[in-house]
């Protein structure tokens, strides 16, 4: 009673609560009905231990909004633009339209934030109501995040979240949003009644996966796509589990596994889950699919590999998915637009042309948003002619005009960023600055810290352009310790930079080489390609032009002739400083003439970069007075005062006029101390490069098991050829692959392969040739033949066959990627081989002409083949074997009473009833007479006799094949009901059998069970246990 007083002061004070819109209880499930008894009639409950709510997106708030109709002037006007149609046909049947525009990934968290704020708006619309939640330690991060912005919103409705505290501690740990409700006022846990002790009967997993078995898998498709529609992740969660768990159980056809396999991938991928979502990418590409569905997959490849940086790997997918996509789809348009931000990122050379088609082809397409997102990569050479900025200011200001319509302010926010770029290069830094500043006020609004940090270097270079070193640096200061927080290496590495250039200008020269070599050793260790406005080359010139100015001559020189034989031209802010390095080094051989043109024509390029001039022109006063040359020191500290005076740079004014050359040793901005301790970026560089090689072992595993499965799921040597082609391209992202092999008549035949659009097929000479050149190699040995090609020795004995494969220039293969394919290869041949001497016994009878079923030959190799795989993984307990015997109740009833002819066809019918029961990959035997044998791989003792019990019902929907006699002899027959066909089942699996890996044994143990279930009566099932 005292408890019940307690839980109805708690919810009085609550609802009376004019401030508080949430209630978070944990309490015995044996307590929430106080809750509704102390609630008024009208509140609402939902459990999460319903799958309907669970199942439901972002739950339990979907299922809150089922009381809410709104009209679609309100919808529209609360909905983002991009999520309306989602929205819209949600409420209309509970199915979410899909958008033909792919979510981008620079834009996942705006779109989120603006889903989740749309749905907290449209709660809101509902008055007065009182939601009780139980069981929501079920709910999913995502619903949490959805809640604190509920709770920020001014509600009138009240929710009342009842914590399981059986399943509150577990569930809490390491999760911040179950550790921050605990420090709420608003939470209470309830004392637990000491005399219960209440054990769960509903809510766990089965209910989840008993719900998911009675759906079709369109039902299954839907509930997935609902929840990545509107960024719901742990549902998904849930039903990825249930589809690993019954796999090789569930009847759909491959089309729908590709489908399901696909949105699987989605949710990952949204998830930020990368890893996870190429596995399902991966998986289905495994199943037959349409060429429509092959194109998405490739382009959400491309997806992935864009946000991994992997810029080449991108452009390869978006290729493979123009390549299978119809040309006036709009899955063509998005694989253009893929493959030309790859190109964009890798700063290769986009023609003009072709960036104005795949604007063309957006628009056509009506895909908006990618639209937008496209026109703001722009191609580099557009930018790097000066003479193009007006006409690309123009281009942007429309961009930002499509933004404004769409209310994209995530766009909009990058038009703004562009915008100012492209005013500064014309040397209008005042106005390039207010629109940074806009830039990064919406992108503050919004919180998305990537996007702040890139609007911040936006910012910052703003105030570089204007000599404010130290309120340029303190805006990069900032960001820095939030930079490792983000995915994006290319901004984390763009930060350091210029933070380590601002300090450079500063004159803060040591702490600028410190961080520069950082800097360049991010970029080294996380492969990140140059870049228009990051170039490695950069860091070289920087750090030798501070060794010069330190009298490290040699140091200086060595950097500035690796510069040069690089043959790679540097960033235009950097060439600036590279000719006047080769200006110094001429002043300090004795050429003052030379040094002096060769600087004068450096100063040239920098046409809008002022405050460098003005630098430049300082430090070479310096290095005049140095080597004795007064007055002209004197001329070029009067010139770098000018070009001060000119652009108002109150630091070189303030700290220059005064000075003299000579006397400037030691001067620099008062800049702060750096926010992050760059021994700790090591460390935790160390940490992620750490992490990054656990997760390739894992990939790496992940692939040799696919490898090693492929042949024990593969009935003929071509699938398994096909199959070894497809997962050897999808893991190194090869260009190609071919598997060659000499047949009998002496000629080499391609018998596998998996190839980007467009590779020509090697000739049979070109084979003949490597075979003679190669034979005598090493087998497997990985041999380069040219810059990216290899080739493979798998000859022996009497058995020849090689590999030719071909990578992407930029991408060699590294020693442990040769070792790791080389057991791959080893695979392939050994089971090769296999298939090759087993061509003989496929040719002999090994099937029983009278049902099509393998006959007990067949059995005997099943058996032979497999006990060796079984035993390699017992360890890992990676391969469970089941054996069900069946035989036939009452057979020779019918072979009496209506002949031989009918006992055929009735054994014909019962086979017919196994191959419709059982999997593909399952193997069906008839053993002799009336008795059948079914040999399964990877299925446990529950899911036989699910499968024993679906022969039955299926039996029953047959009638017992009574009708199917009748047909066949034309007649009414009547069969008395202890005479009905049936069978008796005898099951043993290796997880049951202390001889759990002797195949033979278990099939007489199987044998065995079977017989006792004939005893026991007509249609047993005996399970065979020691």
């Amino acid at each position: 009673m005292q408890i019940q007083q307690l839980v109805s002061e708690i919810i009085n004070n609550f609802l009376k609560d004019d401030t508080s819109c949430v209630l978070n209880l944990v309490l015995d499930i044996s307590q929430f009905s106080f809750i509704k008894e102390n609630c008024p009639k009208t509140s609402v409950s939902f459990d999460l231990n319903d799958p309907e709510v669970f199942f439901s997106p972002l739950a339990p708030f979907f299922s809150c909004l089922d009381f809410i109709h709104p009209s679609q002037n309100v919808l529209k006007a609360v909905t983002y633009s991009l999520q309306y149609e989602s929205f819209r046909s949600w409420f209309d049947n509970k199915i979410c339209q899909e958008r033909k525009d792919m979510v981008l990934e620079t834009e996942f968290f705006y779109e989120k934030q603006r889903c989740y704020n749309t749905v907290a708006t449209l709660l809101s619309e509902s008055v007065d109501t009182v939601y009780i939640i139980e069981n929501a330690q079920k709910m999913g991060q995502e619903s949490f995040e959805l809640l604190s912005i509920i709770e920020k919103k001014h509600q009138s409705n009240k929710f009342i979240f009842c914590f399981d505290t059986n399943e509150f501690s577990e569930v809490a740990v390491n999760n911040t949003f179950f550790n921050e409700i605990t420090l709420k006022p608003n939470y209470y846990e309830i004392p637990i009644h000491l005399e219960k002790n209440y054990i769960h009967s509903f809510g766990n997993a089965s209910v989840y996966q008993n719900y998911l078995e009675k759906g079709s898998a369109k039902d299954i498709f839907t509930i997935l796509r609902n929840n990545r529609t509107f960024f719901s992740y742990k549902p998904g969660k849930e039903i990825e589990k249930y589809l690993k768990s019954e796999l090789y159980l569930i009847n759909f056809t491959q089309e729908e596994w590709a489908k399901l396999f696909l949105e699987c991938a989605k949710i990952e991928i949204y998830a930020k889950n990368f890893d996870d979502g190429i596995f399902y990418l991966s998986s289905c590409l495994e199943q037959k699919c349409s060429c429509e569905v092959e194109a998405e997959v490739n382009l959400w490849f491309a997806f992935v590999y864009e946000a991994k940086s992997l810029f080449e790997t991108e452009k390869m997918y978006a290729r493979i998915a123009r390549s299978k996509a119809k040309k006036d789809s709009y899955l063509y348009a998005l694989g253009l637009q893929y493959e030309h931000s790859g190109e964009d990122q890798l700063e290769k050379s986009t023609s003009i042309e072709g960036f104005k088609f795949l604007l063309a082809e957006l628009q056509r397409q009506g895909l908006k948003n990618n639209y937008i997102n496209a026109s703001l990569h722009i191609p580099k050479q557009m930018f790097q002619d000066v003479s193009k900025l007006p006409e690309l200011i123009s281009h942007i200001d429309i961009i930002i005009e499509e933004a404004k319509k769409l209310d994209n302010k995530c766009a909009l926010s990058t038009g703004y960023h562009w915008k100012g770029i492209l005013i500064s290069m014309q040397g209008d830094s005042e106005n390039a600055l207010l629109w940074n500043k806009k830039c990064h006020a919406l992108r503050v609004a919004f919180g998305d810290m990537l996007s702040r940090i890139k609007s911040g270097n936006g910012l910052a270079y703003d105030y570089l352009l204007r000599a404010e070193y130290v309120r340029s640096f303190e805006i990069e200061n900032q960001f820095l310790v939030n930079v490792f927080k983000n995915a994006d290496k290319n901004e984390m590495v763009m930060t350091f930079y210029n933070a380590a250039k601002t300090l450079f200008f500063g004159r803060d020269f040591s702490r600028s080489f410190l961080l520069l070599q950082k800097t360049q050793h991010l970029m080294q260790m996380f492969h990140i390609p140059d870049s228009f406005f990051c170039n490695s080359d950069d860091f070289v010139i920087l750090k030798a032009v501070i060794d010069f100015l330190f009298g490290r001559y040699v140091q200086a020189s060595t950097g500035l002739y690796n510069v040069k034989i690089n043959n790679k031209e540097v960033s235009l802010y950097v060439q600036v400083l590279q000719g006047f390095l080769e200006s110094l080094f001429l002043l300090k051989d004795g050429k003052v003439d030379v040094s002096e043109k060769t600087l004068n024509e450096a100063l040239k390029k920098g046409i809008h970069i002022e405050h460098e001039k003005a630098f430049i022109c300082f430090e070479y006063a310096e290095q005049l007075y140095k080597f004795e040359e007064f007055q002209l020191a004197k001329t070029y500290h009067e010139l770098g005062l000018s070009i001060a005076k000119k652009n108002n740079f109150i630091y070189y004014l303030q700290n220059f006029s005064e000075k003299t050359p000579g006397i400037y040793q030691g001067l620099k901005a008062p800049f702060p101390n750096l926010l992050v301790n760059l021994d700790l970026v090591e460390e935790m560089i160390s940490k992620e490069l750490l992490v990054n090689r656990v997760q390739k072992k894992m990939q790496e595993g992940r692939f040799l098991n696919q490898i090693a499965a492929l042949a024990m799921r593969c009935d003929s040597a071509e699938k398994y050829v096909a199959s070894f082609c497809q997962h050897f391209f999808d893991y190194l992202v090869v260009k190609g692959i071919y598997v060659a092999q000499k047949t009998n008549n002496n000629k080499w035949e391609i018998i596998g392969k998996c190839v980007f659009a467009g590779m020509v097929d090697p000739p049979e000479e070109k084979w003949e040739k490597l075979y003679a050149l190669k034979k005598n190699s090493v087998v497997f040995q990985v041999n380069r033949i040219s810059e990216s090609m290899y080739y493979v020795n798998l000859s022996q004995y009497t058995f020849n066959a090689c590999v030719l494969f071909v990578t992407s220039k930029s991408s060699p293969l590294t020693s442990d990627d040769k070792s790791i394919i080389q057991v791959a290869f080893s695979h392939l041949q050994s089971s090769l081989i296999i298939f090759e001497q087993n061509k003989e016994l496929y040719k002999m009878s090994t099937t029983d002409d009278l049902t099509g079923l393998y006959n007990r030959r067949a059995l005997t190799e099943k058996i032979k083949q497999t006990e060796v795989s079984v035993k390699l993984t017992k360890d890992q307990g990676i391969i469970n074997v089941s054996f069900i015997f069946i035989d036939l109740d009452n057979f020779k009833y019918y072979n009496d009473k209506f002949g031989h002819t009918i006992g055929d066809f009735l054994l014909q019918k019962f086979a017919g009833v196994l191959k419709r029961v059982f999997r593909s990959s399952d193997s069906i035997y008839r053993y002799g007479g009336d008795e059948f044998i079914i040999f399964t791989l990877d299925v446990r003792k529950p899911n036989s006799e699910r499968a024993i019990a679906r022969i039955r019902e299926a039996l029953k929907d047959e009638n017992y094949f009574i009708p199917a006699i009748e047909k066949e002899i034309g007649k009414t027959i009547e069969i008395p009901a202890d005479m009905k066909l049936g069978f008796s089942a005898g099951i043993c699996t290796n997880t049951e059998s202390l001889f759990n890996w002797d195949l033979d044994t278990m099939l007489q143990y199987s044998d065995s069970a079977m017989y006792k279930a004939k005893n026991k009566g007509k249609n047993c099932t005996i399970i065979y246990e020691e």
